[in-house]
């Protein structure tokens, strides 16, 4: 799982529109290695459950979702 998150900025990161637009091919850095995964935005209850797990282990996101209007993604990566 990754945050969107860009330190609260009013924008998403560019990586977020490059796996919505194509989710089969994203590569990603795991330990040193390069691993293809697919990537999947996070939405209703799942991404509530995963903002809960965010702030008990990563507590400054919260700060960042603070400091911004919008709905910061959060992206479930899976190795293929």
């Amino acid at each position: 799982m990754t945050v969107a998150s860009k330190g609260g900025a009013p924008t998403n990161p560019a990586w977020v529109y490059n796996i919505a637009a194509d989710p089969t091919t994203t590569i990603v850095m795991a330990d040193g290695t390069r691993v293809a995964a697919r990537g999947e935005r996070l939405i209703g209850d799942d991404e509530e459950r995963a903002w809960v797990r965010i702030a008990e282990e990563a507590p400054e996101y919260v700060g960042y979702r603070s400091r911004t209007e919008r709905q910061i993604p959060i992206i479930r990566l899976r190795a293929d």
